[in-house]
């Protein structure tokens, strides 16, 4: 009696672990996108709106989503101090939070070197950049999600299996 319960608890553990391991996959692909998203909000205050780089951050951080608004309105009223220190410790304290590769981590916080250095062209290029690279990495989590999720399943599955098995 107490092998099958240990048993049971193993399949449903393994399974759930397994299901876990998809959702973190779906939802960095879901950030992905949305970063996608305020950089092009952003590329659109630089280019058309005559505002500091605080109150651009501000005003797409109303139309942002999924902890990257809290980023942005926490930069944008962080008047006090180096832009460029707090833009590299907000988002280090919402990447807690990010399931995003560490690829493209680094890029974010090197992003603050590009935003107020150059002039509106210069930044508005070097946006367009890093959507490019953005893009490749969205196409690349986009073409394997389907592949790993039902992977990510099935090992777990498999796991809790090979585990029932040793019981037994």
């Amino acid at each position: 009696m107490l092998k099958i319960a240990g048993i049971i608890i193993i399949m449903i553990s393994t399974t759930l672990y397994g299901y876990r391991m998809s959702l973190d996959l779906k939802a960095e692909y879901n950030e992905l996108l949305e970063i996608k998203k305020m950089m092009f909000l952003l590329k659109g205050e630089i280019a058309y709106g005559s505002c500091t780089i605080n109150e651009a951050l501000a005003n797409i951080s109303t139309r942002c989503g999924m902890n990257i608004d809290n980023i942005l309105e926490n930069i944008a009223s962080d008047t006090e101090g180096n832009f460029y220190e707090n833009w590299e410790q907000k988002w280090n304290d919402g990447f807690l939070n990010m399931h995003l590769s560490k690829n493209i981590k680094a890029d974010i916080l090197n992003f603050k070197d590009v935003l107020g250095l150059a002039d509106k062209s210069g930044e508005l290029s070097q946006i367009d950049l890093f959507l490019s690279r953005l893009q490749n990495e969205i196409d690349n989590t986009g073409n394997i999600l389907p592949q790993k999720c039902r992977m990510y399943r099935c090992l777990a599955v498999g796991a809790g299996i090979i585990l029932s098995i040793i019981i037994i």
